[in-house]
């Protein structure tokens, strides 16, 4: 009985040691994650681009549209198992909950929602500080675009 005792508390002292040993980027990230998103409509119909995409220019000019356009930015804290809905162009909206976090990337889902219903749903990682192109959503002659970055 002893020997088993002694065992159960050698494996429960090394599990955690272990875990107190792991290196900070493997431990969740506490405290909330901010997420930014801009809604950008993105269209052939003419050649301006908006300048509060400057750092985003490389990644949208792939897109191979001459024209973007912000509606509509953002930003919200969010923490595990919370979401929030951004509004999109008449009745879609894109729900963004984030799944997890640690040191070195968020992983997110997001859920697009039309008229009311899921209609599909994207799982990302996203390296801390980094950007996402969520795209496709056709919205009169061009396409909607929404880069969503995470800061923490």
């Amino acid at each position: 009985m002893c020997r088993r005792l002694r065992s159960l508390l050698s494996v429960l002292l090394l599990a955690l040691a272990a875990t107190t040993a792991l290196p900070r980027g493997a431990r969740a990230q506490e405290g909330p994650v901010q997420v930014h998103y801009m809604v950008v409509y993105a269209s052939n119909d003419a050649r301006r681009f908006d300048a509060r995409l400057k750092p985003l220019e490389d990644s949208l000019r792939v897109l191979q549209f001459s024209g973007f356009d912000v509606l509509s930015d953002g930003q919200f804290p969010l923490r595990p198992g919370q979401s929030r809905l951004v509004d999109l162009a008449g009745p879609e909206t894109l729900e963004i909950s984030l799944a997890d976090v640690d040191k070195e990337r968020a992983k997110l889902r997001v859920r697009r929602i039309v008229r009311g219903k899921p209609t599909s749903t994207t799982n990302l990682t996203i390296r801390r500080g980094g950007t996402f192109l969520y795209g496709g959503v056709r919205h009169k002659g061009g396409r909607l675009v929404v880069p969503i970055r995470v800061r923490y």
